[in-house]
């Protein structure tokens, strides 16, 4: 079972989260065995929510291969370690989803692989209720969407997977926005986008390095990771762009909004000054194409 078949499983959950969380504590013990959910529903949903959502999460976990149709019965066809990343994969989303839209104070976000991680059972164990844990993802996106003005990303290195995780944030960046990236070295940019089969980096996006050479071997350059929408929101954390860390590292990090984010904003900018263009932005914020000056 792969990281993409959970997290697609679940997100066609989160509408019935709750309920999913409750149903998937119980079937959990039925790995690759049947079961009649039909006489789980009590146990596992709300009475009053038992046979709209049950019937929903049914269709949903049959169309996702997670049980299969065999009479009355389920087959549950997913591995206990499967269903547990599921299951954890719906809680983390919904509370991390629901902090992360509706955060004034900070909010702390990770990413978890899904599998095979025992910081994830431990995390379970005490309750993900006890801490607001929203995924990283989520938290680039919720800063993009409030960039009306200008969206700002800096990561040291990037790769293939980094690149087309930043062409789908930037979809939901408005379009009224100025878009920059700002990375080490061209090079790294120049790799991703050979290494992504011809995927090319989104041309909303103006790309600078930050890296100058300096006396005695020193250099100026940076290992922050952060994005910036306007001084209204923005993510501080340890995720770089890259497959090892939105995939399979642990990486933590914080959702900032308000008063809390705007020192990032002034920094981001001051950056900026101090960064090289290497790359101007040819599809600008009314989405027409213009000619590269560079």
């Amino acid at each position: 079972m792969t990281p993409q078949n959970i997290r697609n499983a679940a997100t066609s959950c989160l509408p019935y989260a709750v309920s999913a969380v409750y149903l998937l504590d119980v079937i959990i013990r039925y790995a690759g065995r049947q079961v009649v959910l039909e006489n789980l529903a009590e146990r596992a949903v709300e009475t009053n929510k038992s046979k709209v959502e049950l019937l929903a999460l049914k269709r949903i976990f049959e169309a996702h291969g997670v049980i299969s149709i065999k009479g009355q019965a389920r087959e549950v066809l997913w591995s206990m370690e499967a269903l547990s990343s599921l299951r954890w994969a719906v809680e983390g989303a919904s509370l991390g989803l629901t902090a992360v839209q509706s955060a004034d104070e900070p909010v702390s976000v990770i990413t978890l692989p899904n599998t095979g991680y025992n910081i994830v059972d431990s995390l379970r164990r005490r309750g993900v209720e006890r801490a607001t844990l929203g995924r990283t993802i989520d938290a680039f996106l919720s800063v993009a969407r409030a960039a009306q003005n200008e969206f700002f990303v800096a990561t040291p290195f990037i790769d293939a997977t980094g690149i087309d995780t930043l062409n789908k944030i930037v979809e939901v960046v408005p379009r009224s926005s100025n878009c920059h990236l700002i990375v080490r070295t061209r090079d790294s940019i120049l790799k991703a986008e050979a290494h992504g089969a011809g995927r090319l980096l989104s041309r909303r996006f103006s790309i600078f390095t930050y890296f100058r050479e300096l006396v005695e071997n020193k250099q100026e350059t940076f290992h922050g990771k952060y994005f910036v929408g306007d001084d209204i929101k923005a993510y501080v954390g340890s995720a770089n762009l890259l497959y090892s860390s939105l995939e399979n590292t642990v990486e933590t990090g914080v959702l900032l909004s308000g008063k809390d984010a705007k020192p990032w904003s002034v920094f981001a900018h001051a950056m900026l000054e101090s960064s090289t263009m290497v790359r101007r932005a040819t599809c600008i914020g009314n989405g027409r194409d213009q000619p590269s000056k560079s």
